[in-house]
């Protein structure tokens, strides 16, 4: 049992082995899948802030080429500023741009006058607004393409909001383009608000040093300037880098990461979280503002762990086949030793059955118990030499059918065997013992002890198989008689004794509580029966009273008891007399004086002398007879006592005579 529990815990540690590594490996696998897709991911978001860069560096070499235009030429007009930026779109490097623009600064002294030049230009609606008093003045004038979504912000005063003024004033300060916070384009129209920035380049008075910051501030005369519209901006750049098998969502935001600094967001729908494989942030520090870049990937959508799920696959087959492997030879060489061991407990069972065959054998012989086995379904029986000869046959005498053993059964006792074979034949009880007798091959009746059990059954759980034994109790049953007999018969008489006398005496008074009828008990005692005894012996006082019991008993009907309760003292007991007192008083006093007129006869003694000479001896004994009438419910020992005190009142008169007491009731 040791040996087959190790060997199967080595073949399970070879298969935990296998799996352990197996997972081992395919999780190595995924980590590395995991690093190369978190590389490529890293290198796509590179280049997607490179395509930035260069986009918004490119955008600002054209307001710096607006910028040079105003430093070549005395004085820009709104034609040449439209052939200018012609010129950009043709090229294509315009693209994602929501317009390119000058915006002049103007004094508070010259608001008017520079209203009047610009409405003469061909716009008579034209005004600086918002409208109100400042201390210094801006004016989009120029603003190209010149559509209607541009045309709202013609004449509008940038300088006078202060996000915008801010980042016009960092460009003025510094000489260098500047973009501005998060701001709401004028050319917003209600459809499609996206979020806006504006870049400004400053534009100086020719011939004007700029080399201090006192000296930009008063050499400034306006900017050059373009609106972005973020989404238009951004998916113009993002559609330049290569997505295809790495899509990436980019969150854009101004300064901090806030929903209120929110540039831009290629999914909406879906918010970033740190947590995610693909995740980064980058700080990108650009023309005077700090853009935050939050960048997140699909994992599920971008790798691919269809490896390590093969390893992981493999690995497991691998690991169950060596595993069966290893338990199909511990199997085999199990069977091998398990064969070797039934062969050899099947030969020790051979020999133990033999030996218990014998024993068996020599028990059921030896005990002179006959054998039967019967088939159920057939209802043939085998019956042992032993069982055979019980009843008297040779060998092969008697039939093998059931019937040839029930017909020879008592016509008594044939139900009850019969009852109790079925029944077990039937599944109702599983053994029986019963005894009956049964005619020999020599005409008599000897009585026989059954014992059977079943030992067979079908699938359905149906009896198919009966094995009993049958057993000669003749003798033993013949004890039971002697023994039943001195239990309930006086030996000398064959009269009943005391105590089947009140068995008797306690059924009777169960019948007549039913019946309501009357019976009679009569005790007598025989006189001068001592002087008998005295005189020849108790041999002859035994021929006295057997003679005596045979008379009572000529002298009484069926159904009453005779009873010698010990030595010349006898009881009769009268069973059933009748409903009526009178008649029943009358029937129990005729039936006493005709047993004491038997009684008065003279008897014939048998005798034998010393010398052997016999002769018989005439003797004369009479009784004196005591009767008590009595019905149901009564009291037993009161009627004895009644009957008793009858016998004994006759006895004091004389004797030889019937004395009855009134009828005894409760």
């Amino acid at each position: 049992m040791l040996n087959i529990r190790l060997r199967k815990l080595f073949a399970f540690s070879v298969l935990a082995v296998g799996l352990v590594s197996s997972a081992y490996m395919s999780h190595r696998e995924m980590l590395l899948i995991e690093a190369d897709a978190i590389k490529r991911f890293n290198a796509v978001c590179d280049q997607i802030s490179l395509k930035i860069e260069e986009r918004l560096g490119a955008y600002a070499l054209i307001l710096r080429g607006g910028k040079a235009l105003f430093a070549a030429s005395v004085n820009v007009d709104r034609e040449e500023w439209k052939d200018y930026v012609d010129n950009l779109s043709a090229s294509g490097t315009v693209q994602g741009i929501q317009g390119i623009g000058y915006a002049v600064l103007i004094q508070p002294d010259e608001l008017a006058a520079h209203e009047r030049r610009v409405r003469a230009e061909g716009f008579p609606g034209y005004a600086v607004k918002p409208p109100g008093q400042r201390d210094l003045y801006s004016s989009i004038v120029f603003l190209e393409p010149f559509d209607p979504r541009n045309q709202r912000a013609f004449g509008y005063d940038m300088y006078s909001e202060p996000v915008r003024r801010q980042a016009m004033e960092a460009a003025r300060d510094s000489g260098e383009p500047v973009l501005s916070g998060k701001v709401q384009l004028l050319q917003e129209n209600g459809q499609d608000v996206q979020p806006g920035t504006l870049m400004y380049v400053p534009v100086y008075k020719n011939d004007r040093p700029i080399t201090t910051l006192e000296e930009r501030r008063q050499a400034i005369i306006g900017w050059t300037y373009s609106p972005y519209r973020m989404n238009n901006l951004l998916m113009g750049i993002l559609g330049d880098a290569a997505q295809a098998d790495m899509p990436i969502n980019l969150e854009v935001y101004d300064s901090a990461i806030s929903a209120e600094n929110l540039l831009y967001d290629s999914m909406p729908q879906r918010n970033a979280d740190p947590q995610e494989l693909l995740y980064a942030l980058q700080t990108m520090k650009i023309y005077g503002r700090e853009w935050r870049l939050v960048f997140t990937g699909a994992a599920k959508e971008v790798i691919n762990y269809g490896p390590a799920w093969i390893i992981l696959a493999g690995g497991i087959l691998v690991s169950g086949l060596i595993f069966w492997a290893i338990l199909l030879l511990q199997m085999r060489s199990a069977a091998l030793v398990t064969t070797r061991q039934l062969t050899e407990e099947l030969r020790l069972r051979e020999a133990l059955l033999k030996e218990s065959e014998f024993r068996w054998k020599y028990a059921i012989e030896g005990s002179g118990d006959g054998l039967w086995d019967m088939d159920v379904e057939q209802s043939t029986l085998f019956y042992s030499d032993a069982f055979q000869r019980l009843l008297g046959f040779s060998h092969h005498d008697m039939g093998n059918h059931l019937d040839d053993w029930l017909q020879r059964v008592h016509p008594d006792d044939i139900d009850a065997l019969r009852a109790v074979i079925d029944s077990v034949r039937e599944g109702r009880q599983s053994n029986f013992e019963n005894e009956h007798r049964v005619l020999t091959q020599s005409g008599s009746y000897e009585w026989m002890l059954c014992r059977a059990t079943s030992v067979n059954y079908d699938e359905e759980g149906h009896v198919k198989r009966i094995i009993g034994t049958l057993s000669l109790i003749t003798h033993r049953k013949e004890l039971e008689a002697q023994i039943r007999e001195l239990a309930f018969y006086d030996p000398l008489t064959g009269l009943a004794n005391r105590r089947l006398l009140d068995d008797r005496l306690a059924q009777l008074l169960l019948q007549l509580q039913r019946s309501g009828h009357y019976a009679a008990i009569m005790v007598f005692d025989l006189d001068r029966f001592k002087a008998l005894n005295d005189a020849h012996g108790h041999a002859a006082g035994d021929q006295l009273l057997r003679d005596v019991a045979r008379r009572i008993q000529h002298g009484v009907r069926a159904s009453d008891t005779v009873a010698r309760f010990g030595g010349d003292e006898f009881v009769i007991l009268l069973s059933d007399l009748g409903a009526d007192e009178d008649q029943a008083r009358s029937s129990a006093h005729k039936i006493a004086e005709d047993i004491r007129i038997k009684l008065s006869e003279a008897y014939a003694i048998h005798l034998t002398e010393q010398d052997h000479h016999a002769h018989a001896l005439r003797y004369q004994c009479v009784a004196s007879i005591g009767v008590a009438v009595f019905k149901a419910p009564v009291n037993r020992k009161h009627v004895f006592s009644t009957a008793d005190k009858m016998m004994y009142q006759a006895k004091a008169c004389g004797g030889n005579q019937v004395r009855m007491a009134a009828a005894v009731e409760n």
